[in-house]
């Protein structure tokens, strides 16, 4: 784990601490969808979201104000990096059964041709995991009704390969630990420093320990 030295954690939680300080972020509650309901109301002027919460975004606000969208903000000017795809994934069992590992993998085909990813991506706001699918015309009618959804698909374009994320796997105690940390700081419990200093330690603690039972 590196975001200890080479500055990334610090100078996050840093800006995060300054802007909670001056009341231009608050603490919305935990969650990654907290603070939709504000800014949907016109509570807040700006909040971070998945793709997956545009179409609710747009839904709810039903025109009353125009939502606009943009990048993930940075800290500096010269920072680097981008954006990484996430969320559910589809796993299949192998339970030496070829009838159903065939119809297993006529499921996958289905929901992996551009067609199905096309409508499955307009009605959930998600990436389609297929580029034929940007070419259908569900899809680029989707685009031209909301060109707000333009906004994520050109960042991930534009993020290199070596910044599309991490493979992490101790992942959700990393981020229960990172959310924690984060909370103490802007309640004033310890410094950004500490703050950072404690999810490296921990974090770094979980990887060894998940290396040791994983050899």
């Amino acid at each position: 784990m590196d975001f200890d030295s080479n500055g990334a954690a610090l100078s996050i939680v840093s800006a995060w601490k300054d802007l909670y300080d001056k009341g231009y972020a608050p603490n919305v509650g935990v969650g990654g969808d907290a603070g939709l309901t504000d800014f949907s109301a016109g509570k807040a002027a700006i909040t971070l979201g998945s793709t997956a919460s545009l179409k609710q975004i747009l839904n709810d606000v039903n025109g009353s104000f125009e939502v606009g969208t943009a990048y993930f903000p940075g800290i500096k000017d010269t920072d680097q990096g981008g954006v990484s795809i996430g969320g559910a994934s589809l796993w299949a069992i192998q339970n030496q059964d070829d009838v159903k590992a065939q119809a297993t993998w006529k499921f996958v085909e289905y929901l992996v041709s551009a067609e199905s990813q096309a409508y499955w991506a307009t009605q959930t706001g998600y990436f389609p995991v297929t580029n034929d699918a940007y070419n259908e015309d569900v899809f680029k009618q989707n685009i031209e009704q909301y060109p707000q959804f333009q906004t994520a698909i050109d960042q991930l374009n534009d993020t290199k390969g070596e910044y599309a994320g991490a493979l992490l796997s101790v992942f959700p105690e990393a981020r229960q630990m990172v959310q924690t940390e984060i909370e103490n700081t802007l309640n004033d419990k310890e410094t950004p420093e500490e703050a950072v200093q404690k999810m490296a330690d921990t974090i770094n603690a979980s990887i060894e320990d998940y290396n040791l039972l994983n050899e």
